[in-house]
């Protein structure tokens, strides 16, 4: 979770590309995860972006938080069931 709040912190101060807001989410994420799990997070919210880069029209950029909110939700569901 530490790790998450710094890069929140380093995102607000410099452009790297992601918003503080992607990585405090993930700080929150964490708080019900094992790290293992966030990765897997983060993999499957990083399949969802490039689907969704990929069809839409124009290319601009896209939010990450609702790719981290469905793969979330996702895991969470996956978790819960099997």
């Amino acid at each position: 979770m530490l790790v998450f709040l710094l890069l929140a912190l380093g995102a607000h101060f410099f452009f790297i590309g992601m918003g503080a807001g992607d990585f405090l989410l993930l700080a929150t994420f964490s708080l019900t995860f094992s790290p293992s799990k966030i990765l897997f997070l983060i993999q499957i919210a990083s399949i969802l972006g490039i689907l969704v880069f990929a069809l839409k029209k124009e290319r601009d950029r896209i939010p990450f938080v609702p790719c981290l909110f469905l793969s979330y939700h996702a895991l969470l569901l996956y978790t819960m069931f099997c």
